[in-house]
């Protein structure tokens, strides 16, 4: 029978989710994760060519979006993983780190630097083995758990396209990870053996409680509004004696929160 008590639980089995589950249980942390989708590791999820074949399937949340003017007034669909390694199981695999400014720029609005990108360059070193290794260990990690690659790709007009590029005045950029994503260059993907390297496959989960399949309705608060644990649509209630992570994603968290009453 499964505890009802953990030290964290958290809400949402994606990408973060994942990850902390995984650090938190490895440190020896009572964890459990809960999320609304199942676990599935079918061909199609696990394939670098299948992600366009995931799209109004039981494994997203098939979310489209409000109409919008600059598209002819269409709505367009708002793709959301619903599964456990979230949007990490079903999107095209590329690799990116964003621009060191924009991290700079969250930094300075919420002041903190712990979020520019100095600080955040660790944890993105940690969590990678870097495609290149003569790359260079100050920009990037070589024992993490996702694996990248780079130009892999080959074909026809490849050399006739970059020829292009560059004589309508566009910048090479040989290193769009490298803190500067401007200008053009090869994508970086994080496939590892020509399949998905989905989250829950990537960190070990296998310390953590996993609970798939199960739809929070709302996190639970006592007379001092402190987060204490969550109670499932089914009823079901599980309690955290530390704290309660809520990392169902950028659609989903917004949610979860209004539906406990935040």
């Amino acid at each position: 029978m499964m505890s009802k008590t953990y030290e964290y639980v958290i809400c949402g089995g994606g990408t973060v989710g994942c990850v902390l589950a995984s650090r938190l249980s490895q440190a020896g942390h009572s964890v459990l994760v809960v999320e609304a989708g199942p676990e599935d590791y079918n061909d199609k999820i696990m394939s670098p060519v299948a992600a366009p074949h995931l799209h109004g399937t039981e494994w997203e949340y098939n979310l489209m979006t409000a109409k919008q003017p600059g598209l002819g007034n269409r709505s367009v669909p708002n793709y959301v993983g619903k599964l456990l390694s979230g949007s990490s199981g079903i999107n095209y695999g590329l690799w990116t780190r964003g621009h060191s400014v924009d991290y700079d720029s969250w930094a300075k609005a919420v002041g903190d630097e712990r979020w520019n990108y100095a600080n955040m360059l660790k944890f993105f070193k940690m969590a990678q083995t870097h495609h290149d290794p003569t790359g260079s260990p100050e920009k990037y990690g070589f024992s993490g758990p996702i694996s990248t690659t780079a130009a892999a790709r080959t074909y026809p007009l490849r050399e006739q396209i970059r020829n292009a590029m560059l004589a309508a005045g566009l910048e090479y950029n040989p290193d769009t990870n490298g803190g500067s994503p401007l200008g053009f260059g090869p994508f970086t993907e994080n496939w590892k053996d020509a399949l998905r390297q989905p989250a829950s496959k990537a960190y070990d989960l296998s310390k953590a409680t996993v609970l798939t399949n199960s739809v929070i309705a709302r996190v639970n608060f006592d007379d001092s509004k402190t987060a204490t644990g969550i109670t499932l649509t089914d009823g079901t209630q599980y309690t955290a004696s530390r704290e309660v992570l809520v990392t169902c994603g950028a659609i989903k968290t917004p949610q979860l929160l209004m539906l406990s009453g935040i």
